[in-house]
C-alpha cells in the first residue's frame, strides 16, 4: 500500500536530546498511541524524530534490545500498516 512502516536514520545525538556529541543509529516505526506511552518509560525509546509522535516512536539502534524484541518490533509497525489496505 505504499506506507511506510519504519525509517532507519543516523542522527546527532543532541537532536534526540541525548548527551555527548556525535550520531546514533535509531529506527523509527509506527507504534499504536497506547504502546508509546508505555514504551516511553523505558531506556532505548524516545519520541519519535521527524515523524508524527503521536503514531511513531524512536528506538535506540544501541544494543539495548534483543533481536527478537527489535523483529516484533518492527513486524508489529507493518501489521498496523497493512490494516489500512
Amino acid at each position: 500500500n505504499k506506507k511506510w512502516f519504519a525509517v532507519i536514520m543516523d542522527i546527532e545525538k543532541n537532536k534526540l536530546g541525548l548527551d555527548g556529541e556525535g550520531k546514533v543509529d535509531i529506527i523509527d516505526l509506527k507504534c499504536d498511541p497506547i504502546l508509546i506511552g508505555s514504551l516511553l518509560r523505558n531506556k532505548g525509546y524516545l519520541p519519535a524524530y521527524h515523524m508524527s509522535k503521536k503514531n511513531w516512536i524512536t528506538v535506540l539502534l544501541d544494543g539495548s534490545f534483543s533481536d527478537e524484541e527489535m523483529k516484533d518490533l518492527i513486524c508489529f509497525s507493518y501489521e498496523i500498516i497493512e490494516k489500512k489496505k
